[in-house]
Formats: structure tokens, C-alpha cells, sequence
């Protein structure tokens, strides 16, 4: 609230030059700033409210602005590592901690180690990232919800909760709208969908909205998402919530040219991350539903970065060339110690690239022993910013076991492919790639096993979902439909 009523007041001042030494705001414990400067300090607090209303450019620059005026402004330094990461410029998130900490004398202990974890982050080291964190809550007595994120990046959204609510409940003006879409994120993870549309009731129009469509989505309530994106303003839908909703629907050509248009709107407007998000769902996408990969790869092979390169690779597995996935794989960092903890979205998203070389191979016990380690109850769970392919990782691990004849051990992946919980925040939104897919194959699973009762549930469920197939589909409609008067159902 301090910081809010700080930012407020530098905004009314904005343009008075009245004040050149603002010793007394850390003597009114209300800040972490050292300037001489008030215009630098004033344009940082500008930073930091663009900051919380997710104008993360409009921070960045107005932090180089202050550092304009004020070039050893440590302060402003280590609060570009966080600017940064908002943005997802990795690389620059170490560089502003070193000049941040080459200015030690300007900037407090306290944000001095906000941006040390911040960079731990960046880098991908969750388990630093966490144990940073909880140092800073227990000395500083702040950082409440900093360390709930740091909870959720690693799969723990129910102790994420607990920390959101141990933080927030006592706070008089209540949360900010960003301190309440992370837990709406964290209830959605955990299936608690009621609760968190309650929560997203109270965020405005624009962001309810939005959350009205990816709760539909999450839950699979199919018809609500078709309802929501008429009833609603025209955008409130995105390409990636439609494709999803076309998936699920069994419209893959439309999913497929939803996402092409994801890929294509996202290039042009300079945002990398969005078209690799769309290109990975295209991949989970295709897989489930065996089709061909139709999309223009044109910007992919432009991504030099290593998740560009991870999924070029991928997509090169996918379609049966294992010797040009073998040279995406050489390109890139050895494969991490496969154990069942401390990898984040990047380590779980090289592994895959192996297991689909595996799978183009047919050595479908190199597949198991590739991501056993890391999916089921030990799946890396995703935050914001992360590789989406946990949903084909699991995926990919549930055929290994159905071609080993294991159908005991593929259903549990098929299961929790198509639960409505389990999964991530990020990857529960895009729940319609595989969830009417993997109704279908649990639904097999279970009649191998001879339980009647809940191979009908998902025949049932997949019949009501899959409702409107492309024609090359429409056999898997005559298959269940079958299967149900079969087994008197």
C-alpha cells in the first residue's frame, strides 16, 4: 500500500523539482530509495506503479530514465532486474544485478537480495529462487508473495495458496489486481475453479473477462467458452483460447489455423514468446491428434534461442527426422541428471526433445526411462514464461507404456491428461489440445483392463466433447459410440 501511495504522489508532483535529499523516506521506513536526485527517485516510483499495471516497457524505460539522471542510482539498477524479467530478458536480468551491486552503497540489503533472487529466476535455478525467497521473508519481514510465487514455480500451488492467503488476509485495501490473478493461476492448478472465478470477479472489466473465457476453458465447459465469445467484446477470445476451444471440439483444421494466426500475429508484433507458445501447443496438438504439422515454420527457424532451437528440434522428432533432430539436440546444453525435482520448464522441455528421438526410434523403454523422472506427480508445473509442453511430455510417456503393454501405467497418464487439475497454471488453460484425446485413450485403457465403469465415464465425456469432428475424425465418434452400446452403456 506504501509503495502505491508513493508511486500516486510521485505521479501528482511529476515535473516539481523540490526536493534534493529524501534521506527522510528511509526514515519513515517507506522505501529502499538512495538519490540525490528527486526527479530520478520520482521517475522510478512512475517505474514501479507501469510495473504494477503490467506496462513492463513503459517500466523498463522510465527506469533507464531515472538512470539518466542519476546514473549510480543502485536502487533503480536493481529494480530493472525485476523489469527485465517481466519481459523476459533473461540475459539482462545478471547484467542489471552486477551494476546494481557495483553500486552497493545506493541501494538497500533488502533489494539488493530481491534481485539476486530475481536473477536466480531468470536463470532458471528454482530451488535458489525459492531458498532466496523464504531468507528474505524471514529477515525483512516482506516479500510475502514473492515467496508464493516462488512455491507455484515449482509445482507447490497449494502451499502457494496458503502463503497468499497467510499474506493477504489482514491487508486493509486488500490486494492488487497482479497479487489476485496469481492466486486466481495457483486455483486453477489446484481445480478450485468456483473459488477462483470468485476472485476473477473482482478484477476489472477487461481482466474478468478474460478470466471468464479461460475458466470456461480450464474446466472444460465447452459451451460456456462458445457462449462467453459471442455474449463478450470482440478480442476477449484469443487465438490460443479458440484453437483450444476448436481442439477439444474436434475442429483440428481450425485449431491449427488458429494457431498459424497466433504464430503470424505475434512475429509481426515482436513478441517471441507468444508464437513459441503457440508453436508448442501445435506440437501437443498434432501428436494427440495424429495429424500432420500444417503450420508455416518460417519464424520458428528464424528462433535462434534455445527454446526456438529445443522445439525446432522437437518438431523434427515429431515428423520422423531424427537425424535433423539429432542436430538441434547437438546444439544445445547436455541433458540434465534426471531426477525427480529441481528441473524447471527448460530441463523438462530438452529431455522431451530426447524421448522424441527415442520415439521416432520405436525404443519406446528409452522413452520411459527418459521421462519417468519427471512426469506424473513430479511434472514440472510451469510459470509464467515457460516451455508448454508438459501436456505432450505426458502424453508422450503414456504411449511408451502403451506400446510396452502396460495399460496399468498409460492410463494414469491418460487420466490426468484429461483431469481438470494436475497439470500447471499455463498448461490447464490450454487443457482442449489433448483433453478429448486423452478421454479417448483412457477410455481404451480402461476397457484393456476390464473396468467398465470408468472406461463408459470417458467414452461418455469424450461423446459429449467431441461433438463436432472434422471428417477424418468422425471414426473415432463411431468408435465410442460403439464401445458404449456395447458394453450396454
Amino acid at each position: 500500500v506504501t509503495d502505491r501511495l508513493m508511486g500516486d504522489l510521485a505521479e501528482a508532483l511529476k515535473g516539481e523539482e523540490t526536493l534534493t535529499h529524501p534521506r527522510w523516506w528511509r526514515t519513515r521506513n517507506m522505501g529502499w530509495i538512495e538519490t540525490p536526485s528527486f526527479a530520478a527517485f520520482q521517475t522510478l516510483m512512475r517505474a514501479d506503479n507501469a510495473n504494477r499495471e503490467r506496462r513492463f516497457q513503459d517500466a523498463t524505460d522510465l527506469a533507464n530514465e531515472a538512470l539518466a539522471i542519476d546514473p549510480e542510482f543502485g536502487a533503480a539498477w536493481a529494480r530493472l532486474t525485476d523489469y527485465y524479467w517481466n519481459r523476459r530478458l533473461r540475459d539482462s536480468v545478471p547484467y542489471a544485478f552486477h551494476q546494481a551491486e557495483m553500486r552497493s552503497d545506493r541501494v538497500s540489503d533488502q533489494r539488493l537480495r530481491w534481485a539476486e533472487a530475481t536473477v536466480a529466476l531468470a536463470e532458471g535455478d528454482l530451488t535458489r529462487h525459492l531458498d532466496l525467497r523464504r531468507r528474505i521473508l524471514g529477515e525483512f519481514g516482506l516479500g510475502g508473495q514473492a515467496y508464493a510465487v516462488a512455491l507455484a514455480a515449482l509445482g507447490r500451488q497449494k502451499e502457494a495458496v496458503e502463503q497468499w492467503e497467510a499474506t493477504y488476509s489482514e491487508i486493509p485495501f486488500g490486494p492488487a489486481e497482479a497479487v489476485i490473478d496469481n492466486l486466481v493461476y495457483w486455483l486453477v492448478a489446484l481445480g478450485r475453479f468456483e473459488e477462483a472465478g470468485l476472485w476473477a470477479d473482482s478484477l476489472a472489466d477487461d481482466r474478468r473477462q478474460w478470466w471468464q473465457i479461460q475458466l470456461a476453458l480450464a474446466s472444460a465447459r465447452w459451451e460456456k467458452a462458445e457462449s462467453l465469445e459471442v455474449a463478450l467484446p470482440e478480442g476477449r477470445m484469443t487465438y490460443l483460447g479458440r484453437a483450444s476451444l476448436e481442439a477439444a471440439r474436434g475442429r483440428v483444421r481450425n485449431a491449427l489455423s488458429a494457431l498459424e494466426t497466433r504464430v503470424t500475429l505475434a512475429t509481426r508484433d515482436g513478441s517471441p514468446g507468444r508464437a513459441r507458445v503457440a508453436m508448442e501447443s501445435a506440437l501437443t496438438l498434432a501428436v494427440a491428434a495424429g495429424a500432420p504439422l500444417s503450420l508455416d515454420r518460417a519464424e520458428l527457424e528464424a528462433d535462434a534461442t534455445e527454446r526456438g532451437r529445443r522445439i525446432q528440434g522437437i518438431w523434427a522428432a515429431v515428423e520422423g527426422d531424427t537425424t535433423a533432430a539429432r542436430a538441434w539436440a547437438s546444439g544445445l546444453p547436455p541433458l540434465p541428471a534426471l531426477a525427480s525435482g529441481g528441473l524447471d520448464g527448460h530441463d523438462t522441455q530438452l529431455v522431451l526433445l530426447h524421448a522424441r528421438i527415442a520415439v521416432a526410434k520405436e525404443d519406446w523403454r528409452e522413452v520411459v526411462r527418459l521421462l519417468a523422472p519427471i512426469t506424473g506427480e513430479h511434472s514440472w508445473r510451469g510459470s509464467a514464461g515457460g516451455p508448454r509442453t508438459i501436456r505432450l511430455t505426458n502424453w508422450t510417456i503414456a504411449e511408451a507404456y502403451d506400446h510396452l503393454e502396460r495399460p496399468d501405467s498409460a492410463v494414469l497418464y491418460w487420466a490426468r491428461l484429461a483431469a481438470s487439475e494436475g497439470l500447471g497454471e499455463d498448461e490447464t488453460l490450454l487443457r482442449g489440445f489433448s483433453h478429448s484425446f486423452a478421454h479417448r485413450r483412457a477410455a481404451l485403457a480402461y476397457r484393456t483392463l476390464g473396468r467398465r465403469e470408468e472406461a463408459l465415464e470417458h467414452w461418455w465425456t469424450f461423446l459429449q466433447d467431441f461433438n463436432d469432428p472434422d471428417p477424418e475424425y468422425e471414426w473415432m465418434v463411431e468408435e465410442a459410440s460403439g464401445e458404449v452400446a456395447r458394453m450396454g452403456g
